[in-house]
């Protein structure tokens, strides 16, 4: 179930990374403020962090990373909220499970990063932080 779910992912995401450095660069020629989520997977995501970071930077925008952590376990305990069923995200407890048996986490290094451990936070704490330390309030 693993690898099959894992193959699957890596058809979808290159189509989602597709989708993103388009829509990086319309943002970025329209000085349109874009957030995006994006799990850093380790040195095999070096060339798209460095493709989406060169777009936005080649149009004269601004990239600012915010690095959110949290547990395993309220990883696994959180992934089917429903907030999370509303966006068709993966919300099956086993198959998280499943998948971050292995999980290592990293920092996409060589970037400067706000980083917030959400497993100490409420959402709406995470969100004032990130607009308190970015200077957005």
């Amino acid at each position: 179930m693993k690898d099959i779910y894992k193959e699957n992912l890596m058809d979808h995401y290159a189509l989602v990374d597709t989708i993103r450095i388009d829509v990086l660069d319309y943002c970025s020629k329209n000085d349109t403020d874009l957030i995006f989520t994006y799990v850093y997977g380790g040195k095999d995501d070096d060339a798209n962090v460095r493709t989406f970071t060169e777009t936005i930077k080649d149009n004269n925008g601004e990239v600012i990373f915010v690095e959110l952590t949290a547990s395993r376990e309220d990883l696994i305990s959180r992934v089917d909220n429903e907030s999370r069923k509303r966006f068709k995200k993966l919300t099956d407890p086993a198959i998280l499970n499943d998948i971050t048996e292995d999980m290592n986490i990293y920092s996409i290094p060589n970037v400067d990063s706000l980083k917030i451990n959400t497993s100490q936070l409420e959402p709406s704490e995470s969100a004032d932080l990130i607009a308190e330390k970015l200077g957005l309030v």
